[in-house]
């Protein structure tokens, strides 16, 4: 009460100065609260996510400029960064900050919402976000670089003429060639092409064609949405089926002119055709695929981040390869899957539902570990359906908890019951110890020891601030924190600074040696590093200054 009545004095002071100043021949145009900008009781948000957008094929973030679209009901209590509420923006990257006023999810009633995100030179890359705390751990976004692509996928450019009234001016067929498979896409003479406002297109026509396989790591990674995703429609006409794909092969086809108007529909259908392997097993008679047999056709969506079901495809022989073909009368991406398996939440009748087995892995620490700086994930090697093939890795993270008052954590582990092989990894504060399963038991028990070596958990408080004391204009719910040994290859999450709190500071718990040099860095500023010797002590401070040159200091601006 006695800072409201000392605001209020000096307000009214304020305002008499300026009546005195300007007379009162200006009272009728003068505002005195213009300029004046009050922010009492600031929370930007209740729960807060990072998500990062990645090369799919170096995994680095991508820094230049990005642009975020969200969708979802809970869209207007989404932030960004500057705790705006904003559906679509621009900014640049490497990171996203979405945080959510007035709700805070949990694992009862979580939140769920989609992000598209697109930058110059890459396809564009999704993701389903589910968030069911208020802290949540990053999400990642791996996008594709048309000029420099991961293993497994392929990008071809070719040229089409099309007439305003006649349509294509010839026959168009593209094949792209990606490992041992083969991507087909043919186009009639005589096609109409127009955009999404059903205005024709015409002139000259880029095409591109981008084909994926479902058997490498940067491919799979980058699936529209993930693999994990709620299909629109699924084969039965069921709608909203919450499930997990797993992609043969899949592809993005793109028909532009020359002012960047997208092609979207077509006045006849278009042909394409996945190449497979012949020992494929068809997920809806689970045996070899072979001439005549149907596969589901799913589509997504780019404007909506959906996966819904398409149409049946045809299995069909050219020469001594099996293909699977199928015609469409609109653009998108498409593919066909090994399986997609329902998360139950209703009981629709499935297309393939793999048989489960279930396995129990007990983690034990050397020393106390704090659930925070702990976390495991199970990959899973799987048979892809035919023999000799390679398997496939099948990665999820695994609920691990504690075992009571000991160093022990604990999960169950449900898997397809195809699955041979199982690695954990175990990670604390980016030390990681893998634990390999040679044979899967079905009700096994495996229990598996993780040392921490002179490795000491201590407590690292971290700053982030501005040169010459300069004031911060936004105080940003959270900003992730890494780190990296002189050694490492890559980044380790260690946690966040709350910039909620008073000092902008937050204690976290590492795991790391005595006296070792350590690079960290803010994820929202990865140009920013600063090296901290870690001590012999219990704790060491990592200061990161901005410049005070940096957008968000204020110094005399």
């Amino acid at each position: 009460m006695k800072n409201i009545i000392k605001f209020s004095k000096i307000l009214t002071t304020i305002i008499l100065t300026t009546i005195v100043f300007y007379g009162c021949k200006e009272l009728k145009t003068l505002d005195p609260a213009k300029g004046l900008k009050l922010i009492l009781n600031y929370k930007p948000a209740d729960a807060f996510i990072e998500v990062q957008a990645k090369d799919a094929k170096t995994g680095e973030l991508i820094t230049s400029k990005i642009n975020i679209e969200i969708l979802g009901k809970e869209t207007a209590n989404i932030i960004n960064f500057e705790g705006e509420s904003k559906a679509a923006y621009t900014k640049v990257g490497p990171s996203v900050y979405l945080g959510l006023r007035n709700v805070i999810p949990t694992k009862e009633k979580p939140v769920a919402f989609k992000v598209i995100i697109g930058a110059e030179g890459y396809l564009s890359g999704s993701k389903e976000i589910t968030m069911i705390e208020s802290s949540n751990e990053p999400v990642e976004i791996f996008m594709v670089k048309a000029s420099s692509p991961p293993e497994g996928v392929t990008v071809q450019q070719a040229a089409v003429t099309s007439n305003a009234t006649t349509g294509l001016t010839a026959d168009k067929n593209i094949e792209v060639k990606n490992g041992q498979s083969t991507t087909i896409v043919e186009i009639d003479k005589g096609t109409v092409v127009q955009d999404s406002k059903g205005t024709t297109l015409t002139g000259n026509l880029q095409t591109t064609v981008v084909a994926f396989s479902g058997e490498t790591a940067g491919s799979v990674n980058s699936f529209p949405g993930g693999s994990t995703t709620t299909l629109t429609k699924d084969p039965t006409g069921d709608t909203n089926v919450e499930a997990v794909l797993s992609p043969i092969n899949f592809v993005e086809v793109v028909i532009k002119d020359a002012n960047g108007n997208s092609v979207t529909k077509f006045s006849k259908p278009i042909d394409i055709t996945f190449e497979i392997n012949p020992e494929t097993v068809n997920p809806a008679t689970e045996e070899i695929a072979k001439v005549g047999d149907s596969f589901s056709i799913f589509s997504y969506s780019n404007a909506t981040a959906a996966w819904t079901y398409e149409k049946e495809g045809t299995v069909i022989q050219k020469g001594n390869e099996l293909f699977v073909t199928f015609q469409t009368d609109h653009l998108s991406w498409f593919s066909i899957l090994r399986w997609f398996r329902f998360i139950p939440r209703k009981t629709p009748t499935p297309v393939y539902v793999p048989p489960t087995k279930s396995f129990n892995v007990t983690i034990a620490f050397d020393q106390p570990v704090s659930f925070g700086s702990f976390s495991a994930n199970t990959q899973i090697e799987s048979n892809p359906f035919y023999a000799g093939g390679p398997f496939i890795n099948y990665s999820f993270g695994a609920n691990f908890i504690k075992v009571g008052g000991s160093n022990e954590y604990r999960a169950t582990i449900t898997v397809a019951n195809n699955s041979q092989k199982a690695i954990v990894n175990a990670v604390v504060n980016g030390i990681v110890q893998e634990f390999r399963i040679s044979s899967l038991a079905n009700n096994g028990s495996y229990r598996f020891g993780f040392s921490l070596g002179s490795n000491k958990q201590k407590t690292v408080l971290a700053t982030v601030a501005c040169e010459n004391n300069c004031p911060l204009e936004i105080k940003p719910y959270n900003i992730g924190i890494q780190g990296k040994l002189s050694s490492a290859s890559a980044w380790s999450f260690i946690g966040n600074v709350n910039y909620d709190a008073a000092d902008n500071q937050i204690k976290l718990k590492a795991f790391v040696p005595d006296n070792t040099n350590i690079t960290f860095r803010a994820v929202a500023y990865p140009e920013y590093t600063k090296v901290v010797n870690t001590g012999v002590t219990d704790s060491f401070t990592v200061p990161i200054l901005l410049t005070k040159s940096h957008p968000l200091c204020k110094c005399g601006k």
